[in-house]
């Protein structure tokens, strides 16, 4: 009798004092866990030596084409004035240029001008017109849907060899059942003799180059030669006669020589960690060492506009409730803890009870 009773009381202490173990546990666990994530995911370290992006101008240049108003352009800037601020923040000595209807065309040739007159959609002159812009100015073309998590000057210099002067950011890995449902449509059989496009995609809403680099001259030519392709669907076609796909394309056939002359960032480093899509609504993201130094918005809802969550409702649905989830996710684990704290507090009293019935 007096050793159940005394066992008993022996452990009591412990479980009443499991819950603040429990919590210092917890804390232990968390910091190490964010210190393994901060290494393996973390930007990489600014390099000392003379920047490779010597050639590249430190300009970024935004474009806005098709502002029918002084009121229209002042409102697009206000409605991404967000996005702008956060590359001043991170980038204080870099020169901003906006490009409007002005002035597009003193950044091109008179056969420029004629090529994007010539083009059947917006989007698409709103494409030659980037590439005309890096062609004859050089420095860093960005969208105005882009969130700077970082400095250019570390993302650039650290990813790039001294005789590279051409920035592309990966931006997707088609599956090949993609390629060959794309290979197949009546467009490409039509233009492209049912050819798959490149597996491997880069981006344009971010580019950078040197003036005058042959690969932007490359890409200009093939807008050029394929503008004439008609247009049916609007999201697939223009991917192919003046997105990212002709940016692909030149890339996998311009000469070796001009080919190590372009580096290319991987999306791990540029937007870092795939978790960073679920809190980037949070703006937290570049107070994570695991996130990387641009966030694309990508699907419009930057520009508030009522139907961007019919084009991506999974994305509007993360975006809406993003901070329920975070609360969410808190809640459930404190209640797992007290789950089990209860637990342990009732395994102990029946103990005691057994101790006793048997006395």
């Amino acid at each position: 009798m007096i050793k159940s009773l005394t066992s008993g009381r022996s452990r009591r202490p412990f479980r009443e004092t499991f819950g603040k173990t429990g919590f210092v546990l917890t804390t232990l666990l968390f910091c190490t866990w964010l210190l393994i994530a901060s290494r393996t995911f973390s930007r990489p370290n600014r390099i000392v030596q003379a920047p490779a992006s010597a050639q590249i101008p430190k300009v970024a240049h935004r474009t806005i084409l098709f502002a029918k108003s002084d009121q229209e352009l002042h409102h697009v800037l206000d409605q991404s004035d967000e996005m702008i601020s956060s590359f001043a923040k991170f980038n204080p000595d870099w020169e901003v240029k906006l490009w409007t209807a002005e002035n597009i065309s003193n950044a091109m040739t008179d056969w420029q001008k004629r090529i994007y007159d010539s083009l059947q959609t917006k989007i698409q002159r709103a494409d030659y017109a980037r590439y005309a812009i890096l062609y004859s100015q050089g420095g860093v073309y960005s969208d105005l849907d882009i969130y700077t998590r970082g400095g250019l000057d570390e993302l650039i210099d650290a990813n790039m060899r001294p005789e590279q002067t051409c920035v592309l950011l990966e931006e997707a890995t088609h599956s090949d059942n993609q390629l060959k449902t794309w290979a197949s449509t009546p467009f490409r059989q039509q233009y492209f003799d049912g050819s798959e496009p490149a597996k491997y995609q880069v981006s344009n809403f971010w580019m950078a180059a040197a003036p005058g680099h042959p690969f932007i001259g490359a890409v200009l030519d093939e807008v050029s030669a394929r503008r004439t392709f008609k247009i049916g669907d609007v999201n697939e076609h223009i991917l192919w006669t003046s997105g990212p796909g002709v940016v692909s394309d030149i890339l996998t056939v311009v000469e070796p020589a001009i080919r190590e002359t372009i580096a290319i960032i991987t999306e791990r480093v540029w937007m870092g960690h795939s978790f960073c899509a679920a809190t980037e609504s949070l703006k937290i993201n570049h107070r994570l060492p695991w996130c990387g130094y641009l966030w694309h918005q990508g699907t419009g809802h930057w520009k508030q506009q009522p139907d961007w969550c019919k084009r991506d409702p999974k994305r509007c649905f993360l975006d809406q409730i993003a901070w329920v989830l975070v609360a969410l996710s808190f809640m459930a684990l404190a209640l797992v803890l007290y789950v089990a704290k209860r637990f342990i507090q009732s395994r102990g009293k029946s103990r005691r009870v057994v101790s006793l019935w048997c006395i």
